[in-house]
């Protein structure tokens, strides 16, 4: 299936399970959804998302190549913006990796939609 195809579904289902999610009060998807609300205005994680998207955007495995600059992303932020005391939170990395996977995700569909 070509990303011209596949790119529309993954963004649909993403957006059907957040919607139902948070209407059916399931409590995971609904107390994700409010911290990557709450992460989306942190202007480090903007950047070295979109500094990934375009550096590695000829990368032969270029998704596994974006999962692990999320998690590294995501770790440096946690250690070096916040209080090195404050214990790492295995949850809000991934959480915050996630967010980043988003916004690659994003502008990947972008990208895909003014190449046309």
């Amino acid at each position: 299936m070509s990303r011209k195809k596949l790119y529309p579904i993954i963004a649909a289902v993403c957006v059907v399970i957040g919607v139902l999610g948070i209407l059916l009060n399931i409590k995971p998807i609904a107390v994700t959804l409010g911290l990557m609300n709450g992460m989306a205005d942190e202007w480090q994680i903007w950047a070295a998302a979109i500094l990934c998207a375009f550096v590695f955007s000829r990368v032969k495995h270029y998704w596994i190549t974006m999962v692990g600059c999320a998690l590294i992303a995501s770790l440096l932020y946690q250690a070096y913006l916040f209080n090195p005391l404050i214990s790492v939170d295995f949850y809000t990395v991934c959480v915050r990796a996630l967010l980043f996977i988003a916004i690659v995700f994003g502008i990947d569909y972008l990208r895909l939609i003014f190449n046309r």
